[in-house]
């Protein structure tokens, strides 16, 4: 549905090895995750959970599974800024961080209050980049074209 674009990209890299291949979450997995956030997931992100949230081909981030967002997703948030000297009042409450990577200096993270298809927000060594991407679609095409490229070594 949102993401079908991104599915379709994907299956070239997917055809170049079993290390690009996804996992999903369970929808048991899914629901669980909006229960322990007290939140109601945007369609799209749900989606994305559902075709790679347990793992993901395309990423190369520290932390993005489903099981990473659950249990400490604001805790880790909370200590980068906090080293940052950033005050949390700059992340909404209702931000779902989705993707971690360098060890906790790059966030991607969307709100769940900005739609079905919500913007991709960035915090990257301490600077907020709002919009970073249209969509959370246009943020998993950026990293499968990056993938493409890397497997293809180009």
């Amino acid at each position: 549905m949102y993401l079908d674009k991104a599915k379709a990209r994907f299956q070239e890299l997917e055809q170049i090895g079993d290390i690009y291949k996804n996992q999903p979450c369970s929808l048991e997995e899914v629901e669980l995750l909006e229960k322990d956030l007290k939140l109601k997931l945007p369609v799209a992100y749900r989606e994305f959970l559902l075709w790679c949230g347990n793992r993901c081909g395309f990423l190369d981030s520290d932390r993005y599974f489903w099981s990473d967002v659950k249990d400490f997703h604001r805790e880790l948030l909370e200590e980068t800024m906090e080293i940052l000297n950033l005050p949390m009042t700059l992340i909404p409450s209702d931000a779902i961080i989705f993707y971690v990577n360098h060890g906790g200096y790059v966030y991607a993270f969307i709100c769940a209050s900005e739609g079905d298809n919500p913007p991709v927000h960035e915090l990257r060594n301490g600077q907020l980049v709002w919009n970073q991407t249209d969509t959370i679609e246009q943020f998993c095409l950026d990293r499968i074209e990056t993938a493409l490229k890397l497997a293809k070594g180009c």
